[in-house]
């Protein structure tokens, strides 16, 4: 584990040879962009909390990626977060607290993207919640 949380972090560098990382908290921090994280292939957990993060890049570099939290930071769009679709381990992820989480569509864009999600915003997902997205 990795704690960098409330350091005034503003850009993730410097960490791509850390192979053996399975957890890192960055949160707290005033980081703008989720990138560099290639190389962080253990990876289970990532913490960005309270940051002022708009565009995630680059999880699709951590395909052991399990829990994402990314609440209250400044995602506004589905577009800014693509990478979303290629972590196929992902079981939890926040959301919450961004301008994402109150547009039209946001649980069934999470479902869609992360089909193997047991948890979005700390909340458990049950197949009724994914039944009424129309996604069995």
């Amino acid at each position: 584990m990795l704690d960098l949380h409330s350091n005034k972090i503003s850009k993730i560098e410097g960490i791509n040879h850390l192979s053996e990382l399975r957890v890192l908290n960055l949160a707290n921090n005033l980081i703008k962009t989720v990138e560099n994280l290639n190389g962080l292939v253990s990876l289970t957990e990532l913490n960005l909390r309270r940051n002022i993060i708009d565009q995630v890049n680059g999880l699709n570099h951590c395909q052991r990626l399990q829990r994402v939290f990314l609440s209250n930071n400044k995602i506004a769009n589905f577009e800014n977060i693509p990478c979303l679709k290629d972590c196929t381990n992902l079981s939890d992820l926040t959301l919450d607290g961004n301008m994402i989480f109150n547009k039209k569509g946001y649980i069934e864009f999470c479902l869609k993207s992360c089909p193997n999600l047991k948890q979005l915003d700390m909340n458990k997902l049950t197949p009724e919640m994914r039944n009424q997205q129309g996604i069995s």
